[in-house]
C-alpha cells in the first residue's frame, strides 16, 4: 500500500513538471520551480523504503544533489529524484537537497527523514498455566513504530484461551490440559514485520484439589492405657480389638 502511495506521488510530480515544460513551450505563464513538503514519510531498519522528491514547475528535466548533511545509512537520491533502499540504522536525518531545472534555475530545500529502529519480538517463553485458573501473559516487542498489531501464526492457543492482537496479551481460562507450540508475528504501520517461535511450551497442568489430612486421634481405654488411632479408622465398620 505504501509503495502505490509512492508511486502515485511520483507520476503526479510528473506530471506537473511536464505541464510546466509544456506551458513554457507555447508561451504560457512560467511555473516557479518547487519542492513539495520537507517532512519525508518514516523508514524502519531492514523495511525497504522508496518515497519521491515531490517537484514541480521549472522546466523539466531536473538534477537534484544533496548539499549538505546526508541521507540515513543505506538510503540513496536517483537521477529520478527518487530517495530509496534499505535503511540499515535508526536515525533522524536533516539535509538539505538542490534542485535545478533546465534553464539553470535552483531551489535548496531542508528534508526530514526519520528511520526507526528494527522491530523484533523479545518474549522467550510464555508462562505455564492450570485448568480452571485464570491466566494471563504479555508478549513484548522493541522497536518499529506503534501501534503493533500481533498474531498467531502457527499453532492453536489452549481452548479458553484469546489473544489480544492489539497489544500481544494472552487472557482466560485454561479448559483443559496439555502442552502448546506456537508461533507469533508482530507488524507495524510502516511496512516490518517479524515472526517467533516461543523457545519453550505453553503448558497447561491438570486441576488438582490439595487435600488436608485429619488430625490423628487419642482414645483412652481402661487402666489408663492411651493408643493413638489414625482418623482413617474412624467413621469405618472395622471393629477394634482389645486384648
Amino acid at each position: 500500500m505504501r509503495g502505490e502511495l509512492n508511486l502515485a506521488k511520483y507520476l503526479v510530480a510528473l506530471a506537473l513538471g511536464l505541464f510546466a515544460a509544456f506551458g513554457a513551450k507555447i508561451g504560457g505563464p512560467a511555473v516557479p520551480l518547487i519542492v513539495g513538503s520537507s517532512a519525508f514519510p518514516e523508514g524502519e531498519v531492514d523495511v525497504f523504503y522508496a518515497s519521491p522528491l515531490e517537484i514541480s514547475g521549472g522546466s523539466p528535466p531536473y538534477t537534484v544533489s544533496v548539499i549538505k548533511d546526508s541521507l540515513p545509512p543505506g538510503l540513496s537520491l536517483d537521477n529520478n529524484s527518487m530517495i530509496s533502499g534499505t535503511p540499515s540504522q535508526a536515525k533522524s536525518a536533516s539535509l538539505t537537497v538542490r534542485v535545478t531545472d533546465q534553464t539553470s534555475t535552483s531551489v535548496s530545500k531542508k528534508l526530514e527523514i526519520k528511520v526507526f529502529k528494527a522491530l523484533d519480538i523479545t518474549t522467550k517463553h510464555l508462562k505455564n498455566g492450570q485448568v480452571r485458573k485464570k491466566y494471563g501473559d504479555v508478549l513484548k516487542a522493541i522497536g518499529g513504530k506503534k501501534p503493533l498489531t500481533w498474531f498467531l501464526v502457527s499453532g492453536s492457543l489452549p481452548g479458553g484461551l484469546s489473544l489480544d492482537s492489539s497489544i500481544g496479551e494472552i487472557t482466560g481460562t485454561p479448559k483443559a490440559s496439555g502442552s502448546f507450540t506456537l508461533t507469533f508475528q508482530v507488524t507495524d504501520p510502516l511496512g516490518g514485520g517479524v515472526a517467533a517461535r516461543i523457545s519453550s511450551w505453553l503448558s497447561i497442568s491438570s486441576f488438582t484439589r490439595s487435600l488436608q489430612t485429619a488430625p490423628e486421634k487419642k482414645l483412652l481405654l481402661a487402666g489408663g492405657l492411651v493408643y493413638i488411632i489414625p482418623s482413617s479408622w474412624f467413621g469405618t465398620n472395622t471393629p477394634l480389638a482389645y486384648s
